[in-house]
């Protein structure tokens, strides 16, 4: 199961270092191509930082062969940032880029801004858009995509690399099969047992040497 999880580990921190490649050619396309209002920020580029040094630690730790606390306490917060950041870029890009921009292009026609409905659309009508604006619904749109898909990778690099180096629990013995396991001359203070009983080696257990308490807690 380590095992798995670090190869799971080396994977999403692989896709990590790629989306962040990603974001940062979006972040140049959308503040030097599109240049809408808010493009000129370059917030896409912002990502960067984030989930390029996600990627690298979690890379880091799938590599390690001792639990570094430091190291998973570093991606869980790089993590959280990275689903702060993305949540906050999928409403601006959604609200302020996608339906802005529709909203807009709705009332230029004067068809509808002299209506007193205007706010409705006519059925089997759709918006016309211009090739700047088609450009930029479509970058707004990969955006968002990524900044969802940002958010999955974060949250589950963050429950990976917590598991990655955990040891497996061993299974608990009940306290009277440790006792009777015992070698016999080791129990022979036991009630019923007397010198005779003392032997060599490992005497079964039978129901009558398990104490009542132990026979009620028993699932069989």
């Amino acid at each position: 199961m380590e095992n798995t999880n670090k190869r799971t580990l080396t994977l999403l921190s692989s896709f990590q270092i790629v989306i962040s490649v990603l974001f940062f050619v979006l972040g140049l396309v959308d503040g030097l191509e599109i240049r809408f209002i808010h493009s000129l920020v370059f917030s896409p580029c912002w990502f960067v930082p984030l989930t390029l040094a996600n990627g690298i630690m979690g890379l880091v730790l799938s590599q390690s062969s001792k639990r570094s606390s430091i190291l998973i306490h570093a991606i869980w917060s790089v993590s959280v940032a990275c689903i702060i950041y993305a949540a906050i870029t999928v409403l601006r890009y959604q609200y302020w880029g996608v339906e802005f921009l529709t909203y807009r292009t709705i009332i230029q026609n004067a068809d509808y801004y002299r209506n007193d409905k205007w706010w409705f659309v006519k059925k089997n009508e759709k918006p016309e858009y211009t090739k700047q604006e088609n450009d930029a619904l479509a970058v707004f749109g990969i955006i968002i995509v990524l900044s969802i898909i940002e958010i999955i990778l974060a949250a589950a690099l963050a429950k990976v690399s917590d598991s990655s180096h955990k040891v497996a629990q061993q299974p608990t013995i009940p306290m009277y099969a440790m006792y009777y396991q015992q070698p016999v001359g080791q129990v022979s203070g036991l009630p019923g047992q007397t010198s005779a009983n003392i032997g060599s080696g490992v005497r079964p257990i039978t129901a009558q040497d398990i104490p009542p308490l132990y026979r009620q807690m028993s699932p069989h």
